[in-house]
């Protein structure tokens, strides 16, 4: 019983990670457009740089995003290295 527990209460905080109307929409443009920038991001969601840069780097601690450079810019793309809850969720993404 511990461990099913465990296991839901990880799961929960797996649904958590997606549970964010703007982590979906960075999630759904990173489907289609591969990697981006944070104002690329920000400017095609119309959201603040800050409010986008604040959920990339929260999908990328949780191990959703990836982060590389290219020069001075931080780039974003959807991790290869995903649960198989994060592969379902994005692929059900527009």
């Amino acid at each position: 019983m511990a461990n099913l527990t465990k296991d839901i209460k990880e799961t929960e905080k797996e649904f958590e990670i997606f549970a964010n109307k703007h982590r979906l929409a960075i999630l759904s443009l990173l489907k289609a457009k591969r990697s981006r920038s944070v104002g690329q991001i920000a400017d095609h969601l119309k959201i603040s740089f800050k409010t986008a840069s604040r959920h990339l780097l929260y999908l990328a601690k949780k191990g959703i995003l990836k982060r590389h450079y290219d020069g001075s810019f931080v780039l974003y793309k959807i991790s290869n290295n995903l649960s198989k809850l994060a592969r379902i969720v994005i692929s059900y993404l527009p």
